[in-house]
């Protein structure tokens, strides 16, 4: 029997060791292989980051450690059976190999023990925008909204947040900080962080800033517009407690309507209510007043005007539009619209017969004059005193050429008189009180040079009086005298011009019925002559029935243009707002106190922006950088442009004597002579 490898091995060693021999023989075993059994948690974004710790035997001289090919970041070995680290991103979802190797021990391998969950996504928000301070419910979609640990709007906390299903999380939105496009984050602890790039717009607050006009009749019907921020998921707007008719929101600022009728007059709040936004109210924003035509309203028909003009004593408007074609409305008795001479008066514009183009137009009582581009005068209308400078006196209702050949820079018309400024100033029609300026008091029916060769480049007329500016500024003024409207200290009237008091240098001049009013180049109002209806802008107290030398117009207000009609002025500050004052028997001022008058600028009814401003006998008209007109004031003929022809009860015209006011106030009940 042959003996066993064992028992062979004993026989070898035994013999080796009777002869002296040792016989050894290294029978160490190899060092055990490294193992991972586990990776806590399991799971964790695709996008990385996630803390874990990989657990097994002989973790010694450890130089990889991969979850799916990628190596862990941020390793630490604590000990032989202990890993720490970061996963690292992966491009796909699902389970991953875990790999542990040493230089001593192999490698180990822990097959799908980590799981690469789906990314979270955000694909909505709805809805997608909402007030600035916050308290709107909303619902965020998208996938895999699990151990979901935070959801943000614009960097803060959504509120009440309810995770509801994998796809879907409601909650509150927070107050924004500011307004416009917000991201929202999601953070899952195990899917990773989501953004929705500009998802939620934070709405600005709701507020109702101003109502235009900001008055109507009882009996409702004015189309307003009301002005404010955040006008979004409106579903009221209401005057005091009636809803507005037919209103629309256009923009988030702009809302506009038709006013209900009311049962009595007075103030009403205006109220705009959102569904997301809240609501706000303009206290007293819109007042319910008796029917009058001193609320500013746009004239029919007109959308691309450049240019306005009334004048003394007149019952009509005239306008130029774009293309240099001229218009007008009012009266007709003497053909001043340019259309005939059989119409008596027209509530809508018509267009001036004849072809002509103009530069400038200017109006009074019952004719008006326009300038070409070159300079060429043409007037049309009554000619009783040869005001429209033909050379003879009869009546046209289309524009005649002014005699001479003249070249104008400006023009000026006023009653029965019409100058213009060709270098030095030339007048023709009635010479009543020395206002042709030539030193006599005859009429001419041609221009006719103004005595003294003053080099002017502005003139302005009431038809009784002339006013010019030099170069300079200085102020010059010839004609009828009989209230101070000459401004030279006295109440003489002169057929030649007289230098103004005061020293003042004056960029503008304007002319009413019996007063004056220069405008300086730092905004400043002067005015003098008349002050029966505080047209001077001058409490009775401080001026008296009138002033022969200029005023300061109070109020403190600056001006870039005047305006002066029969018993008042106005003027336009820089931000287009009209300011009126003087008498309002026919709500001239814009104001309804009808009526009254006021002897300081009072602001005209309606907050409108205006960029120029005419005023007639009794009516005065804006123009909106928009090119319409609106007009304010006496309509017996139709001089408002409305449409209609209007009149005003006795107890609004006021008492009809033009005598001193019993009170010193700046605003008295109106007398009229």
């Amino acid at each position: 029997m042959l003996p066993t490898l064992q028992g062979a091995t004993e026989l070898i060693v035994g013999a080796l060791a009777a002869a002296g021999i040792c016989a050894c023989i290294d029978v160490t075993p190899p060092p055990p292989v490294v193992t991972a059994t586990a990776v806590t948690p399991a799971s964790g974004p695709m996008a990385g980051g996630t803390s874990v710790s990989v657990t097994g035997h002989n973790f010694a001289d450890v130089t990889s450690v991969t979850i799916g090919g990628a190596e862990l970041a941020t390793r630490t070995v604590l000990d032989t059976t202990q890993i720490t680290g970061t996963t690292p991103a992966s491009t796909t979802s699902g389970t991953q190999d875990v790999v542990v190797t040493s230089t001593s021990h192999g490698s180990g391998t822990c097959s799908g023990c980590f799981t690469y969950n789906p990314a979270v996504t955000v694909t909505s928000v709805s809805p997608a925008s909402g007030s600035l301070t916050g308290g709107t419910s909303v619902a965020i979609t998208g996938t895999n909204f699990v151990n979901v640990t935070s959801v943000t709007i614009g960097g803060s906390e959504l509120g009440s947040r309810i995770v509801l299903s994998v796809d879907q999380i409601t909650g509150i939105a927070p107050a924004g900080g500011s307004t416009g496009a917000k991201d929202v984050f999601i953070t899952s602890s195990s899917h990773g962080i989501a953004t929705c790039i500009g998802c939620f717009t934070y709405n600005p607050p709701l507020t109702v800033m101003s109502v235009s006009p900001n008055g109507g009749p009882q009996t409702g019907g004015t189309s307003v517009q009301i002005s404010g921020t955040g006008f979004i998921d409106i579903s009221s707007v209401k005057i005091g407690s009636v809803e507005f008719a037919n209103w629309n929101v256009e923009s988030t600022t702009r809302i506009v309507g038709t006013t209900p009728a009311s049962p009595s007059l007075g103030a009403r709040d205006v109220s705009v209510i959102s569904s997301s936004q809240g609501s706000d109210s303009c206290l007293g924003c819109f007042s319910y007043v008796t029917s009058a035509d001193w609320r500013p309203e746009a004239v029919i028909g007109l959308t691309t005007v450049i240019a306005i003009s009334s004048g003394t004593d007149s019952h009509h408007t005239c306008a130029l539009v774009s293309t240099g074609a001229a218009w007008c409305w009012g009266i007709n008795t003497a053909g001043q619209l340019g259309i005939d001479t059989t119409t008596p008066r027209s509530a809508v514009p018509v267009a001036v017969s004849g072809g002509r183009f103009f530069s400038t137009i200017r109006s009074s009582l019952t004719h008006n004059c326009g300038v070409t581009g070159p300079g060429a005068a043409y007037c049309w209308g009554d000619n009783a005193a040869g005001e429209l400078g033909d050379g003879t006196m009869a009546l046209s209702f289309l524009p005649v050429p002014v005699s001479g050949g003249f070249q104008f820079t400006a023009l000026a018309v006023g009653v029965q008189l019409t100058c213009g400024v060709s270098s030095t100033p030339y007048c023709w029609g009635s010479n009543a009180y020395g206002a042709i300026g030539n030193g006599s008091d005859t009429n001419s029916a041609v221009p006719t040079a103004v005595s003294g060769g003053l080099v002017l480049t502005v003139i302005a007329t009431s038809g009784y009086h002339v006013c010019g500016l030099t170069a300079a500024g200085a102020a010059y003024c010839w004609g009828d005298n009989s209230y101070g409207a000459l401004g030279d200290g006295s109440q003489v009237a002169s057929r030649v011009p007289v230098s103004v008091t005061g020293g003042h240098a004056f960029t503008a001049v304007v002319t009413g019925d019996q007063h004056t009013c220069g405008l300086t180049a730092s905004g400043t109002a002067y005015c003098w002559g008349d002050n029966t209806f505080g047209q001077l802008g001058c409490s009775i107290v401080t001026c008296g029935l009138g002033s022969s030398s200029p005023f300061l117009v109070s109020g403190n207000l600056l001006f870039t243009q005047l305006a002066a009609g029969d018993w008042h002025t106005c003027g336009l500050t820089s931000s287009g707002t009209a300011y009126c004052w003087g008498d309002n028997s026919y709500g001239q001022l814009g104001d309804p106190a009808v009526g009254w008058w006021f002897a300081e600028p009072t602001p005209v009814y309606g907050n409108l922006a205006f960029t120029a401003l005419a005023a007639g006998g009794e009516h005065t008209c804006g123009l909106r950088q928009q090119g319409d007109v609106y007009c304010w004031g006496w309509n017996d003929s139709g001089q408002l442009g409305r449409g209609t022809f209007g009149s005003l009860t006795s107890n609004q015209i006021g008492q009809v004597l033009r005598r001193s006011p019993s009170s010193a106030n700046t605003r008295v009940r109106a007398r009229r002579h």
